[in-house]
């Protein structure tokens, strides 16, 4: 009876000593923080200024506009995202901008750059577990295509066309989401990807796989040391 008592007391100790490091381990895991991962919005806008700053160097133009009036294709928030883009890109280039659009006054001497976000999408493509015990990643997924034209607003002539695309691929701790998506902008919190009932069943799997493991090791350890 005195050895059943005993077994079963360092059965108990094993199992509390593997259920207390699987919860270590896993909570470990979770406190991974990458400080260099960009926010949506600041990513969206490396994206448009990169693009923007092709588009402002007017290659092929007959000749470079010291004023330009920015009249966006459409009111949505893209454009509105954009149009802050470009007014400090072509300020940095030397152009002063003004801005267009409706309701705005006309000026017939200055240029109009007329602009279009053909693509302008940030989204979560999956949700994942880089290895069997370690904080969960979300793969992100950001592009922006614009193509813009210089016109004389004074009888229509395209004086100049362009288009510029972006992209990044890149992968985000999930412990960093709420740092990432913040922001004024909707578009800076995209949907996440359904992950089913495995987005529910996984910590509990690794958990036992983890307490399992530990349990054995112990165990293993006792019957060396009564041999």
């Amino acid at each position: 009876m005195t050895t059943m008592l005993s077994r079963w007391g360092r059965g108990s100790a094993h199992v509390a000593a593997a259920a207390a490091f699987a919860l270590a381990v896993l909570a470990g895991a979770r406190v991974a923080v990458a400080d260099d991962v960009e926010s949506n919005i600041d990513l969206m806008r490396a994206l448009c200024r990169d693009a923007a700053g092709e588009l402002a160097r007017f290659e092929g133009a007959t000749r470079r506009p010291a004023r330009v009036r920015l009249m966006p294709a459409a009111s949505d928030e893209a454009h509105q995202f954009l149009e802050g883009v470009f007014t400090d890109v072509l300020r940095e280039r030397g152009v002063v901008p003004s801005l267009g659009g409706a309701g705005a006054p006309s000026d017939s001497a200055v240029v109009q750059l007329r602009y279009r976000a053909n693509v302008f999408e940030l989204a979560y493509t999956d949700v994942y577990r880089a290895h069997l015990v370690g904080g969960r990643r979300v793969r992100r997924h950001a592009a922006v295509e614009v193509r813009a034209s210089l016109v004389d607003p004074r009888d229509g002539t395209v004086l100049w066309t362009g288009r510029a695309e972006r992209s990044r691929d890149d992968v985000v701790p999930a412990s960093e989401l709420a740092r990432v998506q913040a922001g004024a902008f909707a578009f800076a919190r995209p949907p996440m990807p359904s992950s089913g009932w495995g987005h529910y069943a996984e910590p509990v799997i690794v958990s036992g796989i983890v307490v399992g493991l530990v349990y054995l090791f112990f165990s293993n350890q006792d019957s060396n040391g009564s041999q």
